[in-house]
């Protein structure tokens, strides 16, 4: 628990004091949009980010611009940060270390000779030997070796010398602990976000153990998987099929002005003829299922259109495969559920997985069904346990406000 509230204090002091940074696996430089970004990158040059972000490089031994309001820690740590001046910046010799380059200087002329040593995992006893006193609380070897281990191979690369090792520890585990120390003294156990995210970490580290106990209780039989496959047949055997959609409308009229909205914008990019699709399909289609999917037929066990797909009226069926290509658009062609504009997309080769070949994908499928069951049967117990009481008498008190859906 203390553990609990330590992670959850120290992650509130940080987004109060506003130097929060996005959870991805690079630490000192934000990772690179594409390969000719990543070049510039390791070239120490100016770059753009994937979060859309140009960084400018501070060279090695440069301070950078001052860092701007809350970015302070993020400079401090040599971290990418916003200046004063509002551009973001980065520090070339902590990124670069991180991403395993090393930097050729004119004093080094003949490159070094690799270590033969074998790098071995520290003993037992070295494990027990301490790297750092915290407030009476010893940080081991162990502790040390298994944090840095814990990362990716390549970020693990930026941490083989003392100073790297030395920087990692004060910025893991010494600034985590002397900030909840910090914390406590503020009395920020009482604050109602702290007790808020000690809560939600309570229950999730609750859900992760009770996932995990249902989890390993559960044995899938080979009977369980045949009758999955069998009962699922349609998902591991299917024919040939279309990728298609359609706009469905009540009259042939309002059918034909679709079509010809669409037909003026044949010539256009691809993007313009999509969009302005999605468009008719919101405005018109009546098939208030396909609607939300931008009039995509189909379903998560077969997405296509087969030739004799009972799932469809056949005038539907049949128009879809009279289409000879991808992107044209067919129709108008009535059915009994009214008149039908459609478009054809890819076309599908027939599937047929064994059941051999599918049986990893069904065991998973089979365990995430059991799963889900056992998991909400569990929680079904604890609302009985606890007395839980429903009042739908008073769900429409609570009024939602829908705004429509801008236009594009």
């Amino acid at each position: 628990m203390r553990e609990t509230l330590l992670v959850s204090m120290t992650a509130l002091v940080l987004v109060v004091s506003g130097c929060s940074q996005k959870n991805h696996g690079a630490v000192h430089y934000a990772a690179p949009a594409n390969k000719t970004e990543k070049d510039k990158l390791t070239a120490g040059k100016a770059y753009v980010a994937k979060d859309g972000r140009t960084y400018n490089p501070v060279p090695k031994g440069a301070r950078g611009p001052a860092p701007a309001e809350g970015n302070k820690a993020l400079y401090d740590a040599r971290k990418p940060y916003m200046a004063k001046n509002g551009k973001f910046y980065y520090f070339v010799e902590d990124a670069h270390r991180e991403m395993g380059i090393v930097t050729k200087t004119a004093k080094s002329d003949s490159k070094p000779k690799p270590s033969s040593k074998k790098v071995l995992p520290p003993t037992p006893e070295e494990r027990k030997q301490v790297v750092a006193e915290i407030l009476g609380h010893k940080v081991t070897v162990g502790d040390l070796y298994d944090k840095i281990m814990r990362r990716p191979p390549g970020w693990r690369r930026a941490y083989t010398s003392k100073k790297a090792k030395k920087r990692f520890l004060e910025q893991t585990f010494v600034r985590e602990y002397v900030l909840y120390e910090e914390a406590k003294k503020s009395h920020l156990e009482n604050d109602p976000r702290v007790k808020n995210e000690v809560r939600r970490r309570m229950v999730d580290v609750l859900r992760q153990e009770k996932l995990k106990e249902l989890r390993n209780s559960i044995k899938v039989s080979e009977e369980e998987m045949k009758k999955y496959y069998d009962d699922n047949k349609i998902m591991f055997v299917q024919p040939e099929t279309i990728i298609a959609a359609h706009i469905v409308v009540k009259s042939k009229s309002v059918a034909e002005k679709i079509l010809a909205e669409l037909k003026k914008v044949k010539g256009e990019p691809p993007s313009v003829q999509a969009d302005t699709w999605r468009k008719m399909v919101r405005k018109y289609s009546i098939d208030k299922e396909t609607v939300k999917r931008g009039g995509l037929l189909g379903d998560s066990r077969m997405r296509g259109v087969a030739k004799d797909d009972a799932r469809y009226p056949k005038e539907l069926v049949a128009a879809i495969w009279a289409i000879e290509k991808s992107g044209e658009i067919g129709g108008p062609v009535k059915s009994k559920i009214g008149w039908h504009v459609v478009k054809r997309y890819a076309r599908r080769k027939p599937l047929n997985i064994p059941y051999d070949k599918a049986k990893g994908r069904i065991r998973r499928l089979v365990m995430r069904d059991r799963l889900n069951k056992a998991y909400r049967q569990w929680l079904d117990s604890l609302k009985k346990k606890y007395g839980v009481k429903m009042h739908p008498e008073n769900f429409d008190k609570v009024e939602i406000k829908v705004d429509k859906p801008k236009k594009r």
